[in-house]
């Protein structure tokens, strides 16, 4: 392989591993800066931390969370709701679910509010916006032709964890890579050239 060859191939991949950096980074920065409607969405059917499953009346409500523990300023509800006596999934066309939120002292309350499953048809998905670390207690009410039924769901509210952004770290890898890379080629070059 001929050493311009091998040169502009190592360039080629020094640019391509640069890209991956920019758009790893971009990735994390853009949806808070440009599209600030998404940053309140978080879509957790499946991928959530089983909070509360339990069977009252007619209902049995399921509620997933994200992150793994509840948490300030705000944690992730994903909830299904089953006919119990058919256990089957109940969707928005079928019943009326109300969510509302009271904390311990010095707390913003969550004002009830109606929880839409227009992501997807099995689960209801909302934030609840926890402002103090302490016990909570999470009230889902569900409504429809079949009767009410309210769910009151004990919760203890932590201060949110400290976590390593992997992607962070892993673009400044490639960054430092991609510097090498530049610096090596350019060190053979000078050194060709001054033979």
């Amino acid at each position: 392989m001929s050493g311009l060859l091998r040169v502009t191939l190592l360039r080629v991949a020094m640019l391509a591993v640069l890209v991956f950096a920019a758009a790893a980074m971009l990735s994390q920065v853009l949806p808070a800066r440009v599209l600030p409607a998404m940053v309140n969405t978080a879509y957790a059917n499946g991928a959530s931390t089983l909070l509360y499953d339990q069977t009252q009346g007619r209902y049995r409500l399921v509620v997933g969370i994200i992150p793994a523990r509840p948490v300030i300023p705000q944690t992730h509800l994903s909830m299904q709701v089953f006919d119990a006596a058919a256990d089957r999934v109940l969707r928005d066309t079928d019943i009326r679910v109300l969510i509302s939120a009271s904390g311990p002292a010095g707390s913003r309350q969550v004002e009830p509010r109606e929880v839409v499953n227009d992501v997807s048809i099995v689960y209801f998905e909302t934030n609840v916006a926890f402002d103090v670390v302490g016990p909570w207690q999470v009230l889902v009410e569900i409504s429809s032709d079949q009767g009410e039924e309210s769910f009151l769901i004990p919760v203890e509210v932590g201060e949110p964890g400290a976590s390593i952004q992997w992607v962070w770290v892993s673009a400044v890898l490639v960054i430092i890579v991609a510097v090498g890379i530049w610096t090596l080629l350019t060190v053979s070059r000078r050194g060709r050239e001054q033979q």
